[in-house]
């Protein structure tokens, strides 16, 4: 019987193949697709625990080959490597791994008798999300008149923190949400550390900066607009909320992905 190459390792060796890629920070969803290259079974309820659990700065999950030192969480839901991932016993807030350790080879991608892999087959259900919030910034840069771009903010004690879109003149923080739909507790917590950081930076970074959360659908923004104690919030630290329509097409492949993730 064939060797099955255990989950940890073929997260790991995504990791690396996504860093060598130059896309980094990544999700989940971008670890999930990878993996399923080479073993398209996997489950997303087997690879998730796994995930977890080989996350440095992450708790629970599934204990992983070589216990939590491959990945470091960046962002919500969004990973990097840890220079610790060799098995030594780095201390200290988290150090991503540095571009000089070597990167592990990758398994042969298993072929597929029925179909020819699609565009979107390696990146999986978060290229989608990905087009939309281009999509969304692009747009929220005509309706705020500002010139929205990606960033990244070294914060206290050495941590880095990622926003969706910054503008310095005007100044203006934003994250983007490309979700479909009306938000789950887990979704609408989501949203309330997007406004989190967005006050943060605002206070400790940008001061005077406009804070938007841009969201993709009316019906999504609508708990956040309404009479909820988490949209009281917000208004109170000084929020917005920007609910855009997308296109048709770019709103049905969220729907797919959509649904792709949560089957």
């Amino acid at each position: 019987m064939a060797k099955t190459t255990p989950h940890w390792q073929l997260l790991q060796a995504c990791a690396h193949r996504l860093s060598a890629a130059g896309r980094t920070p990544f999700t989940r969803q971008d670890l999930i697709a990878c993996v399923r290259q080479t073993k398209p079974d996997a489950k997303s309820s087997s690879l998730n625990p796994m995930i977890q659990g080989i996350t440095v700065n992450a708790t629970g999950g599934a204990p992983g080959g070589i216990g939590k030192r491959i990945l470091w969480l960046v962002g919500y839901g969004r990973y990097e490597l840890y220079q610790g991932q060799d098995g030594g016993d780095t201390k200290g807030p988290g150090y991503p791994l540095a571009s000089t350790v070597s990167t592990p080879p990758m398994p042969e991608p298993k072929p597929t008798a029925d179909s020819t892999p699609s565009p979107d087959s390696y990146s999986g259900d978060s290229s989608a999300q990905r087009r939309a919030e281009d999509w969304l910034a692009t747009e929220a840069s005509v309706v705020l008149g500002a010139r929205l771009e990606k960033r990244r903010f070294a914060v206290a004690d050495g941590a880095t923190l990622e926003m969706d879109g910054c503008c310095t003149e005007p100044p203006v923080l934003c994250e983007i949400w490309a979700h479909i739909g009306s938000p789950n507790p887990a979704q609408k917590h989501k949203v309330m550390t997007d406004a989190l950081k967005l006050v943060y930076l605002r206070e400790a970074l940008v001061p005077g900066a406009r804070c938007v959360l841009v969201l993709g659908d009316a019906e999504a923004a609508r708990f956040f607009q309404g009479a909820s104690w988490m949209a009281a919030c917000q208004r109170t630290m000084g929020v917005e909320v920007l609910a855009l329509e997308m296109p048709e097409e770019l709103r049905e492949s969220v729907l797919a992905a959509q649904r792709r993730q949560y089957r």
